[in-house]
């Protein structure tokens, strides 16, 4: 019998057997040594080949006969032989056998060049209509932003007024706490050191209140960018009273009441803060906190009403000259 290749039409890369027959004596011969059918036989004392890889080789029984049956997986076309068997004493060539190639069977003889990938009848139309959608929505998003921008540009002065009056609202509140305390602590102590310290320090607190809302105040009326924010901060923070009282004097341009009641604000505290030579009387101290206390809150809104104003006339292109 002739060996047979299964299956018959091997490829590269494709697992397939070869049954090869037996003689009497090739199998007696094996049975000597001990090798029995079905049983998988070590192939390490194979020599390497690059032509295929040996999976597995075994005896087989078909029809009372004896077989090699070899596993295998080539890796080259055309005629492929097999490395020698003599470790199970078969001392003869096996047959060889041949791969095929897929281009021959094709009858493809050269590499063919790259084609496009088919496309499905109505690609297009969803495509273009991809694109028309994307474009829609950038623009519509576009619109939107700008619409957005504009419309909290209109109002940023609006909520920009809220926050400073809270702030103001907020901490005249606690300066005000603060007096209650030190007129309590004047009536239980006979240091007037100690009370003077407290209201120096409350009037110290005033001014940093104050400086705070005027930097607030500038920084909104100005429109700068946050690059300057920190020198104009420290500017607000280390200015005198006259450079303070320059600075303002651009805002409240025409309204001499505001600068008014702004001198008369700061001439008061500052004489609090820093009258040494003469010390004021503490119920003349205590007179200035609750003036403090009513008085800058009705500067404040003046000072809003007037840049409320100031926008206004922006927003409506009649500015002053």
């Amino acid at each position: 019998m002739k060996a047979v290749l299964i299956p018959q039409t091997v490829f590269v890369g494709d697992a397939a057997q070869f049954l090869v027959p037996l003689s009497d004596q090739e199998a007696y011969t094996l049975k000597t040594h001990n090798i029995t059918p079905e049983k998988s036989i070590p192939c390490d004392s194979i020599a390497e080949n690059k032509t295929m890889t040996i999976q597995d080789v075994r005896i087989t029984v078909r029809d009372n006969r004896q077989y090699l049956l070899i596993s295998f997986i080539p890796w080259e076309t055309g005629t492929v032989y097999f490395p020698s068997f003599s470790f199970l004493y078969i001392e003869r060539e096996l047959p060889a056998i041949t791969v095929a190639s897929i281009l021959e069977t094709n009858d493809t003889y050269r590499l063919q060049p790259a084609k496009q990938p088919l496309i499905m009848p109505g690609t297009d139309y969803l495509l273009y209509s991809a694109a028309g959608i994307v474009f829609a929505g950038s623009v519509l998003s576009i619109t939107v932003l700008l619409y957005l921008y504009r419309f909290l540009k209109k109002r940023r002065g609006g909520l920009y007024a809220k926050k400073r009056r809270k702030y103001l609202k907020k901490n005249m509140k606690k300066l005000q706490k603060t007096a209650r305390k030190i007129e309590k602590k004047r009536r239980k102590t006979a240091k007037s050191d100690e009370v003077h310290q407290s209201l120096n320090e409350w009037f110290a607190n005033l001014d940093g209140i104050l400086r705070q809302y005027f930097f607030l105040l500038s920084k909104d009326y100005s429109g700068q960018s946050s690059a300057t924010e920190t020198a104009k901060r420290e500017y607000f923070f280390s200015a005198t009273y006259t450079e303070l009282a320059a600075a303002l004097s651009v805002f409240y341009r025409g309204q001499s009441e505001l600068l008014r009641d702004f001198a008369s604000i700061y001439k008061r505290m500052e004489y609090n803060r820093f009258g040494r030579r003469v010390r004021p009387p503490f119920d003349m101290s205590m007179n200035d906190c609750t003036y403090m206390i009513q008085s800058v809150p009705i500067f404040a809104e003046k000072t809003e009403q007037r840049y409320a104003d100031e926008v206004r006339k922006l927003k409506t292109g009649d500015a002053d000259d």
